[in-house]
């Protein structure tokens, strides 16, 4: 007999499985524009030592928000292991505020990408714009996927006092 997986252990999967792609789709973003970054720098007039220091805080933000992004998606992944466990209910409200979160930033995203400075900071490249589009795009579907993990996890609690 197959054992079906839990409302909230499905919605906490779905998130996770939507931040792995982010994540990856981060990963290979941040490989891809890095050279962008530094003919940026190059072509600025700005002397060596100077360029050399901005790649070098460049290289060092990279590699903090990979770190940073890479615990964020273990975290993710052992809620979604606990999710049927005693703890489940903690993990749930961990999704839930990581959540939230999601959706303000995909609410200031939306700001910027309405905003007519947007194009002239960044320039108009079409790939860059989808990577943004499709970053904004999981990053709903994460944020709705957490915040449905609470709420399934809260309603199984609720009918569990119940009986």
């Amino acid at each position: 007999m197959e054992k079906k997986m839990s409302k909230p252990k499905l919605w906490a999967f779905i998130g996770a499985i939507i931040a792995s792609v982010g994540v990856l789709i981060s990963l290979i973003s941040s490989a891809v524009s890095k050279p962008v970054i530094h003919k940026v720098y190059e072509n600025a007039g700005i002397d060596s030592q100077s360029q050399s220091l901005a790649q070098s805080i460049s290289n060092a933000t990279l590699v903090i928000s990979v770190i940073i992004g890479l615990i964020f998606l273990v975290l993710y992944w052992l809620a979604f292991v606990k999710m049927d466990k005693k703890s489940g209910y903690g993990w749930s409200i961990f999704l839930l505020v990581m959540g939230i979160f999601s959706a303000i930033g995909v609410l200031f995203a939306l700001i910027g990408f309405a905003s007519p400075n947007t194009r002239e900071l960044f320039g108009t490249s079409i790939a860059y714009m989808i990577v943004d589009i499709l970053g904004v795009i999981l990053s709903a579907g994460k944020g709705v996927s957490f915040i449905m993990t609470f709420v399934a996890k809260h309603q199984e609690h609720s009918e569990q006092i119940e009986d």
